[in-house]
């Protein structure tokens, strides 16, 4: 190898230092060393040795007063030439930075401001900073692997962008995402928060670009960022009260990385780029296009989009439904259900998803069984711990297991023959008719939904106004579901369930209970095909005069029947057939 007798910042005139000294300016250059000083920076020597820790103090003796002749004779006098001091400060930038063969090294002993790897005699060991320095000494800059700050960017390396978009990473913002790099930066918690431990911060924007000035490199920056927290080192989706908590975790005291933790899988992407990405992210925007969730989803019976006659914005669907607007983002399950189910923030059809999925996680058990109870009705998805833990087998479980597993994990609901009241009708009564069974089978979905029905419309009593509420507002039911809402919130049907259970004791009160449900299965629904009619005679009897208040009329209406309509004479005659009957129900009772 050829060598200059005394390296400058200007070419030689000789000849055969002009060819080394040409050698040197290229081999400085891939190492990512500049020549010379930007043409705005007028600092002088000294200031530079004075703004560089690590130049200022080099030397000593032994091997640490060899490195600063070395140095010299490779870079140039850089106590008088402040180029010269230039291309020292970034080659021992670049000797901390790479290892012999060129990898990225990620460790707090980068940036502390010395060079480590001298014994207590000063001796320089080998394969240590003090080792590269002076083999650097010896060989000059053919010596130097890895290129210094090799900032990425859309331009010049398409395999990095083909590579970053496996798991999920989109290189520029959408169309329409009109943020500065800072506006990112200030919106992502993550990255806002970034500190440079272990020279993370810096290894970022080698990979990604320089996210403090390109939006576009912002952008990237945060879904990395976001791909990190959410994925281990594998690819397995990551759940946590350390996910979504606005800072990179995993950092020792003294900012080494720990391996399997966020710090370390972003040290590794420092290192090794977007091979090292796991996993791959979900772009919400589009999850709604997923053909194959949505058979999924439509399977287990949920509506992929509004009713066409549904004309609610996200905001408003958001709005209506507490369970959606209050929830929180524990353990990362607010993102997860925006990645499964799309970003219902914006998209009205994901927000309609995004209710539905979370009336299933807090009305049905792991099994598809309805619950049961007030607090599976609340405003609030139930079962995080105070540290923000989803428990297993709580909402906040099922919430999860769902951001992880999607659809899958979601059973099918009970079907009607399932329902255990309608199963006990047909052992009692196996020989009722198709007739009566269709009648068994609307009641059986009234008991099984009964405190849904209640705790979903937030009505007091279970009445024709909280069943035609619940149909509407559930637009998703399945058809025999929404059948037997329609078919009992008629007054004339509703009717023979109020108070069903005890007839006898007091009249009608325009509402039930879920033991009246049950008693008009076991005592009065139709078993065989003449009392399925007469039952339908009555509802349509009820419905007629349902409208009718009869409150008011005595028996003037026998006195002078010509002052009242024929509803109001029919519906009197209604109510003294139903005391009659009651008077002989009384009668066989012994009363």
């Amino acid at each position: 190898m050829t060598s200059v007798s005394k390296i400058t910042t200007e070419k030689p005139t000789d000849p055969a230092d002009a060819k080394a000294w040409e050698q040197a300016v290229q081999q400085s250059r891939d190492a990512g060393i500049q020549w010379e000083l930007p043409s705005d920076d007028k600092r002088s020597a000294q200031e530079i040795i004075d703004d560089n820790p690590l130049l200022k103090s080099l030397g000593g003796r032994g091997d640490r007063s060899e490195a600063k002749k070395n140095l010299i004779a490779q870079v140039g006098d850089y106590t008088k030439d402040s180029n010269a001091a230039f291309r020292a400060v970034q080659l021992l930038e670049h000797i901390e930075t790479f290892d012999a063969n060129g990898n990225r090294l990620a460790s707090n002993d980068i940036g502390n401001n010395r060079i480590d790897g001298y014994t207590s005699s000063s001796d320089a060991k080998n394969g240590t900073e003090a080792g590269r320095l002076k083999d650097f000494g010896k060989f000059g800059f053919s010596n130097l692997k890895g290129t210094l700050h090799e900032v990425r960017s859309p331009t010049d390396d398409p395999a990095t962008r083909e590579q970053a978009e496996k798991p999920g990473i989109q290189w520029v913002r959408p169309q329409g995402d009109d943020r500065d790099a800072q506006a990112i930066i200030n919106g992502d918690p993550l990255l806002k928060n970034l500190g440079n431990q272990s020279d993370v911060k810096d290894m970022l924007k080698e990979q990604v670009g320089d996210f403090e000035k390109d939006a576009d490199a912002a952008y990237r920056a945060t879904q990395v960022l976001a791909h990190i927290e959410q994925f281990d080192g594998n690819g397995v989706r990551i759940v946590g009260n350390d996910v979504a908590n606005g800072s990179i975790n995993g950092f020792t005291k003294s900012g080494e990385a720990k391996n399997g933790t966020e710090a370390g899988r972003l040290q590794d992407f420092g290192k090794d780029g977007f091979a090292s990405l796991k996993g791959e992210m979900t772009n919400v925007s589009a999850a709604g296009d997923n053909q194959q969730t949505r058979e999924q989803a439509e399977k287990l019976g949920f509506l992929w989009e509004l009713p066409k006659d549904d004309t609610r914005s996200a905001q408003d669907i958001i709005d209506e439904n507490p369970l959606l607007k209050n929830l929180g983002n524990q353990s990362g399950v607010k993102d997860m259900l925006k990645e499964r189910v799309g970003d219902f923030e914006k998209d009205a059809n994901a927000a309609f998803r995004a209710v539905q999925v979370l009336d299933r996680v807090t009305m049905y058990n792991d099994k598809g069984d309805i619950q049961s109870g007030g607090g599976a009705f609340n405003s609030s998805v139930d079962g995080f711990t105070k540290g923000a833990e989803a428990r297993h087998g709580t909402e906040a479980g099922r919430l999860q297991d769902f951001g992880k597993l999607g659809f899958d994990a979601l059973p099918e609901l009970k079907k009607t023959e399932d329902i255990s009241s309608y199963k006990d009708f047909l052992k009692a009564n196996p020989d009722a008719d198709v007739a009566s069974k269709q009648i068994a089978r609307y009641a059986a979905i009234l008991d099984e939904n009964y405190d849904a029905i209640k705790g979903k419309t937030g009505s007091a009593d279970f009445n024709p106004e909280a069943l035609t509420a619940y149909n509407k507002q559930n637009p998703q039911l399945g058809k025999e579901v929404s059948e037997a809402l329609d078919f009992w919130s008629q007054p004339g049907a509703f009717a023979l369930l109020d108070n069903a259970k005890n007839p006898l004791e007091q009249g009608t009160d325009g509402k039930a209970s879920r033991g009246d449900v049950q008693a008009f299965m076991k005592n009065t629904a139709p078993k065989e095909a003449g009392a399925v009619g007469t039952l339908l005679e009555a509802v349509a009897e009820g419905n007629l005069l349902g409208k009718v208040n009869t409150d008011a009329l005595n028996q003037d209406v026998f006195e002078h029947p010509q002052n009242y309509t024929a509803e109001q004479k029919a519906a009197v005659l209604q109510e003294l057939k139903a005391a009659q009957t009651l008077i002989v129900q009384g009668s066989g009772a012994g009363m």
